[in-house]
């Protein structure tokens, strides 16, 4: 395919479009989850999706290879439920930082509905046996964790939250990501008018063993525009250090789930800030000012 400069590009290369599915290599991070309390879990859910337990898991990864841009810095807030049955992750938050996270937040929102925004910080730093994870945006520490690797907290927990994989190991996965239609009426206000759920299957491949271990301790400052710390620490699970890629092999796609309003009542939160609903913003920063 020749790539030509300039706007008037062929219309053969829309084909090339992702093609064969996003792939995500050189993945390398921490996984961590705990128990938190049921109510909080199923007042976040949307009302198409089904509670299935009170774990909440967490990732912060350095993505290092994609089909789709340069390196970034990816972490997410994930809780199971179902839809009709089937069982999947649903993730109330996705924050991105770095070089590529344009183009990752961009392309997830288009085409599967993932609950992307820009973080203005993540790090990851790993020294011996002991890994801290932090994440920052509009000001505020949304995260910031310390664990130890050696054996979870909750050792039959963790098994049933992470299991004990090995280099190779891997297979399919569900995730329920939601899009939405809204237009603006003629009284000038925004009307949400149909709300898409979309099944992604993706394959996750484990390129080295994974390493368990314990969360020492984990801090979330409170944040409007990202409440992670809402899902209340009850009890440590346990985390693991991984080495991964990911491959999005489908989108089952599910037309006009439920009351739009209600369906995106649950994801306000998930996908903008709330100036968008009324609330007054304003930083001051030197740089801008």
């Amino acid at each position: 395919m020749e790539y030509k400069y300039g706007f008037s590009k062929d219309p053969a290369l829309v084909e090339e479009y992702l093609k064969g599915g996003c792939l995500l290599t050189e993945e390398e991070g921490l996984w961590l989850a705990w128990e938190s309390k049921p109510e909080l879990v199923k007042e976040a859910l949307p009302p198409v999706l089904d509670y299935v337990n009170p774990v909440v898991s967490v990732y912060v990864m350095r993505i290092g290879r994609t089909t789709f841009g340069p390196a970034f810095m990816e972490s997410a807030l994930m809780l199971t439920a179902s839809y009709k049955g089937k069982v999947g992750m649903y993730a109330p938050s996705f924050l991105m930082y770095g070089p590529g996270a344009e183009a990752a937040t961009v392309m997830g929102r288009e085409i599967y509905g993932i609950n992307k925004k820009y973080a203005s910080d993540i790090r990851l730093t790993k020294t011996g046996d002991v890994v801290s994870a932090s994440i920052e945006r509009g000001g505020r520490l949304i995260f910031d964790t310390t664990c130890r690797l050696g054996q979870y907290n909750d050792e039959k927990a963790g098994m049933e939250a992470f299991g004990m994989p090995k280099k190779g190991d891997g297979g399919p996965g569900s995730a329920f990501f939601f899009t939405y239609e809204a237009q603006q009426q003629a009284d000038k206000n925004m009307k949400f008018t149909a709300v898409h759920l979309n099944d992604t299957v993706s394959v996750t491949t484990h390129t080295e063993d994974w390493i368990p271990g314990a969360v020492e301790d984990i801090a979330m400052e409170e944040s409007m525009n990202d409440p992670w710390s809402y899902f209340e620490v009850v009890k440590p699970i346990g985390c693991g250090y991984a080495h991964e890629e990911l491959h999005m092999i489908e989108q089952i796609h599910h037309h006009n789930v439920g009351d739009p309003v209600a369906n995106m009542a649950k994801l306000l939160n998930s996908k903008f800030d709330m100036p968008a609903f009324g609330m007054s913003t304003r930083i001051l920063n030197a740089e801008f000012n």
